[in-house]
């Protein structure tokens, strides 16, 4: 079989652009009569070596050539039936949005409003994240939406079969028509303009040279093997749009929305609200359930505490059916009114992380560093500040709950034991500093707070701790800044929402965010091997290593994934929300009670 090679330094470099995502950072206005930084010991000058610019370990110029599956053909044939449920009505239902979109241009804005809770949700694309009552979290399995089938040809390219049952919905202007390979083509190299947001989506991926080879075949070349190659394709902002409205109207900001998804826009209504109605033509058969879907606009609020305000009351006065709230929100709240539920969401996510800059004294210790994980617990900082609800773990985002370390093990591993935290502090080096600088961004009250909890812990051990606050917009020149001018950092990590952006952007040597400023070539090398690995049970081996490496040589962790808490009437059924990559599938299954 013949293979294709690929140097290391060619993955990571095209893998990197990932985390050159900006940071959109504001601060929520700190209650400074709650949260007062607080000094443990003296406040001190953090020594830190400032060795940037040092290269990294020597790593091996080749990776591992992966063994191309022969076909896989997804849950999401052409033409699947969804039973219609007992009891459904169809009726309407309306969801709340609070950021009005800036136009409907869905190639030119990545903003969520647009792509998954507003025109967005009528275009369709190849693949989708898999939704329902079925998936355990985390998980970004994927299906089919527009093709039957794909599979990955011994010459490294990928071929989808598409459906031959999509059609563009019926609205003027554009003539009904069935959608073609040519349109998938077309809307992939759109995406791709120079300058606009998601222009390097696919080559960061691996993914060129779009080919259609049929009405209904599709090629797609591969310039190197990426094991998330097919989430860009399943990417919330991979929408096929039509050539026909974007040459009469030269974009898509004002143009009508026309898509082939389950929902056809209603171009009619104001600004302030979008109306769908169901798409009598979905190739989904019984897809959508309900007839209508409305995304109401709530104003914004620069007070955040009034934007949760506005949703609740207008959920409790019937002006909308579902709401979002953070579990900081639903503390505000306090009580849920009759005649509503609640949906736990556990996306995928990054959450707070934290790290020690491990060419900073005294993290250049590996005992020290080990000596900090020790001291500390992540999951009572979870029962104390979240009420039990968030998850602790090393923060990759994670495809399967299989590739994500067993909490309860690593916590009796590597945390919550001060005894031996102080017993490892014994051990130290006569002239060990134990003074330590926590930077902790300002996000909200709660890193400050686990800031606060972690100084706590690590003064008990016998750290001398103090905390510096900074503005969040300081904080993001700090991430990529080369020179890591930190001891420990407390903060929240750009939206990297795929295994290998994280793992490439935060946790490589040559990452643009290395928050633990490590020159490991070993860590390099497991993560450019699991890069290309296309085996499933394989690559959740290599993923499991990585993390037990990290613990071990404690670069950092992810104290706590919040989640989020979604408030719906008791009569909507079949409500499983995905945001992950921007997901929306979910509406089109969600039914209610006649």
């Amino acid at each position: 079989m013949g293979g294709k090679r690929y140097t290391s330094s060619y993955i990571v470099l095209s893998l990197a652009i990932t985390a050159l995502a900006i940071i959109s950072c504001t601060s929520s206005g700190i209650d400074r009569n709650v949260v007062t930084p607080i000094k443990i010991q003296a406040t001190h000058t953090p020594v830190v070596n400032s060795i940037a610019a040092e290269t990294p370990t020597p790593i091996p110029t080749q990776i591992p050539t992966p063994i191309p599956l022969q076909k896989i053909v997804t849950s999401s044939p052409s033409g699947t039936d969804y039973d219609i449920p007992d009891g459904i009505s169809g009726g309407k239902l309306t969801i709340a949005s609070i950021v009005e979109i800036p136009h409907r241009d869905v190639h030119q804005e990545t903003q969520h409003a647009l792509t998954a809770l507003g025109p967005g949700i009528a275009y369709s694309r190849m693949l989708q994240l898999k939704t329902g009552s079925e998936i355990q979290h985390p998980s970004l399995t994927i299906e089919c939406d527009l093709c039957d089938s794909w599979q990955l040809n011994e010459d490294f390219t990928y071929e989808f079969n598409i459906k031959d049952n999509v059609y563009w919905h019926d609205v003027n202007p554009m003539p009904t028509r069935r959608l073609t390979a040519e349109d998938i083509v077309y809307s992939y190299k759109r995406m791709e303009t120079e300058g606009w947001p998601k222009a390097n989506l696919f080559s960061k991926k691996g993914l060129s040279d779009f080919e259609a080879v049929s009405d209904t075949v599709i090629r797609i070349s591969t310039t190197f093997q990426d094991s998330d190659a097919l989430l860009a394709l399943a990417d919330g902002s991979s929408k096929i749009v039509a050539h026909e409205i974007v040459s009469e109207y030269g974009d898509l900001k004002n143009a009508p929305v026309v898509g082939t998804g389950a929902w056809i826009w209603d171009h009619s209504s104001s600004d302030l609200e979008s109306v769908f109605r169901k798409n009598p033509k979905y190739y989904h058969n019984n897809l959508p359930f309900l007839d209508e879907l409305v995304i109401k606009m709530l104003p914004n609020s620069s007070d955040e505490d009034s934007g949760w305000r506005t949703q609740a009351a207008a959920l409790a006065s019937g002006q909308i059916d579902i709401i979002n709230l953070g579990v900081e929100e639903i503390h505000h709240w306090n009580v849920i009114p009759q005649g509503f539920t609640t949906y736990l969401s556990d996306e995928v996510s990054n959450g707070i992380s934290f790290a020690m800059n491990i060419q900073s004294e005294p993290f250049k210790n590996p005992s020290a560093r080990k000596a900090v994980l020790k001291a500390i617990d992540p999951w009572n900082y979870i029962d104390t500040m979240w009420d039990g609800i968030g998850e602790s773990h090393v923060g990759i985002p994670s495809g399967t709950p299989e590739s994500v370390l067993d909490s309860s093990r690593i916590r009796n591993q590597y945390f919550a034991n001060p005894s031996e935290a102080r017993l490892i502090i014994s051990q130290l080096p006569p002239e060990s500093l134990l003074d330590i600088e926590i930077t902790v961004a300002e996000f909200n009250k709660f890193h400050i707070e686990l800031a606060q909890n972690i100084a706590t812990d690590l003064a008990s051990v016998g750290f001398n701790v103090s905390l510096r606050p900074i503005h969040p917009s300081h904080y993001s020149e700090i991430l990529v800044d080369p020179v890591k001018n930190y001891q420990m950092i407390i903060g929240t990590l750009p939206p990297l929402q795929t295994t290998n952006s994280f793992l490439v952007g935060v946790l490589h040597s040559r990452g643009t965010i290395n928050l633990s400023d490590h020159r490991d070539g070993t860590l390099d090398l497991m993560i450019e091997e699991q890069i290309s690995e296309m085996d499933a049970d394989a690559r959740t081996e290599k993923l499991l290593s990585i993390q037990e490496y990290i613990l071990s040589n404690g670069y950092m962790f992810t104290p706590i994934t919040t989640e989020s808490y979604w408030i719906h009437a008791r009569d909507i059924q079949n409500f499983h929300p995905r945001n992950t990559l921007n997901e929306y599938n979910h509406w089109s299954k969600v039914w209610r009670l006649e």
